[in-house]
């Protein structure tokens, strides 16, 4: 099969930092890459280049991350059998957050008004069920067009240890507004943002726990991360997509009790030191993205069903019983 992936502009694939979009995609690209499949990906904003590479590979599939702006023309365009988008952007879901649903005033949406309908050729990969169900609510895509695939990671990439060597709190992410690292500036935290991916990889296991506070998220790569490298993490509302919130190394922020977060930050540093070994086997079991959990070859197998049910259905059609 081949697919074509289509990225936004900004950090190279794969990423020198941090870029979580960026390490999904090349996750994905090495992955199917290895069955076999001829996969390509589009970086860039070029409307003339993405029409001369789609006409010239003629791809089976056209995935693209990013559907807005540009790109969403991109995908609207691809002469591809099938076409996917999922939409990674934190500020994109604040409404589910913010239980919006039908007010756009006032937030940086990846859909606007204008957008509408969408064509009923594009299918939506959903990075959580909330997510997806955001979709068919607030935008009235049937379901049949959705299709739930939480993020995952390697777990082999992450070095582990049974215990921590700082007695500091760690805090991955591009420094910005949504991702409110200044509520952390006079606490005992790293806030990385320009390391390289080899370096999470090599060092997350060193800290004490990790924190994400941000004001909204779609599915973020930096929790899995958190949790695969055996720390605890503590959370704002927003961050807690695809986890079982019932864990005794999962604290969650409210809202409104966010000067708190020193002390949350210590109790959870206090439980979670010991359970390095629990934490690791919970990201193993349900965020695996090895061929065992099948997730990295959700695309294909729902990219061949599809393919099949059309046939099948135009089979149907021109030979009627």
């Amino acid at each position: 099969m081949k697919i074509l992936f289509i990225a936004p502009d900004g950090p190279t694939i794969p990423p020198k930092g941090h870029g979580a979009i960026e390490s999904i995609i090349d996750d994905y690209r090495l992955g199917l890459s290895k069955l076999g499949h001829e996969v390509l990906v589009h970086q860039g904003s070029c409307f003339d280049t993405f029409k001369l590479l789609d006409h010239s590979f003629n791809p089976d599939v056209c995935y693209s991350h990013c559907y807005y702006g540009v790109y969403r023309q991109f995908l609207h365009y691809s002469k591809a059998k099938l076409k996917f988008a999922t939409n990674h952007f934190g500020d994109f879901y604040e409404h589910i957050q913010l239980k919006k649903l039908r007010d756009l005033s006032g937030y940086n949406n990846a859909f606007n008004i204008e957008d509408l309908p969408i064509p009923e050729d594009i299918n939506f990969i959903c990075l959580s069920q909330e997510i997806l169900d955001y979709h068919h609510d607030f935008y009235e895509i049937n379901y049949s067009r959705l299709f739930l695939i939480p993020n995952r990671i390697y777990p082999n990439n992450f070095n582990y240890l049974s215990t921590n060597k700082f007695s500091k709190s760690v805090c991955l992410g591009e420094i910005s507004d949504r991702k409110r690292q200044f509520l952390l500036k006079d606490l005992n935290v790293d806030c990385i943002s320009n390391k390289s991916k080899r370096w999470v990889h090599n060092n997350l296991c060193n800290y004490s726990n990790g924190i994400l506070i941000s004001s909204s998220e779609a599915a973020s790569l930096s929790v899995l991360e958190y949790l695969m490298a055996g720390l605890g993490i503590v959370l704002s509302n927003a961050c807690t997509y695809n986890l079982d919130l019932n864990l005794n190394f999962i604290d969650v922020i409210p809202e409104d009790d966010l000067k708190s977060i020193q002390l949350y930050i210590k109790e959870n540093i206090n439980k979670s030191n010991t359970l390095r070994k629990e934490i690791r086997d919970y990201a193993e079991t349900f965020f695996d993205f090895n061929l065992k959990c099948s997730v990295k070859y959700s695309l294909l197998i729902i990219s061949v069903n599809i393919l099949l049910f059309n046939f099948h259905r135009k089979s149907i059609h021109r030979h009627p019983e």
